[in-house]
């Protein structure tokens, strides 16, 4: 029996001292990608992975949605490179990056989507990055249960919580919370192609 982890992090700094046993411990247990990934380093697969979802994506005119944590310019070059053809639709969701990151991002075709931590006290780069998006580029989300909005910081998140970012952006630019409902809410409905019926 042959397992696959989708989305481990073993890469990082809280890996260092025993990488080697923790790769071992998933071989054992029948994690066949950890050792095919080693000899390629896991940025270089997770580059080439990146573009073949693209690709994918553009082949079966799908939009794509993005998380993109810690590799800032190295996203924008692939997104620039890879997403500049007609009719691309994007969202960077969770979005953590520079106004420049999100400046680039609108200008081939996404949608910016900040999620609780743009309320955090110290999310200073965030809210920098929100002065640059336009209404009509912009979405608002919970990623629950991560990045729950203050005045809940501290609790598990859940889509409730997402009004809470919606009034810190609202007030952040200086509009009313329902023109803000009204537009984000447009935003994803006219992403997807959808509606609401009432």
């Amino acid at each position: 029996m042959n397992f696959i982890d989708s989305h481990c992090h073993i890469d990082g700094e809280a890996f260092d001292a025993d990488r080697d046993e923790i790769v071992e411990n998933a071989k054992k247990a029948g994690v066949e990608p950890v050792e095919d990934l080693e000899p390629l380093g896991v940025r270089d697969v997770q580059r080439e992975a990146f573009v073949r979802q693209i690709k994918t994506a553009k082949q079966l005119k799908l939009p794509i949605i993005i998380h993109s944590r810690d590799a800032d310019e190295e996203t924008v070059e692939i997104l620039t490179r890879e997403c500049s053809y007609p009719n691309f639709k994007g969202i960077m969701h969770c979005f953590g990056g520079t106004a420049e990151m999100a400046k680039a991002l609108m200008e081939i075709g996404f949608l910016i989507s900040f999620a609780g931590n743009v309320t955090f006290k110290k999310a200073d780069n965030l809210r920098a990055a929100a002065r640059v998006v336009p209404l009509e580029k912009l979405l608002i989300e919970t990623d629950c249960p991560f990045l729950t909005p203050v005045p809940f910081r501290g609790k598990r998140n859940e889509p409730a919580f997402v009004v809470q970012t919606a009034r810190f952006l609202a007030d952040f630019y200086e509009i009313e919370l329902e023109t803000l409902a009204d537009r984000t809410t447009r935003n994803f409905l006219e992403f997807f192609d959808l509606s609401i019926t009432n």
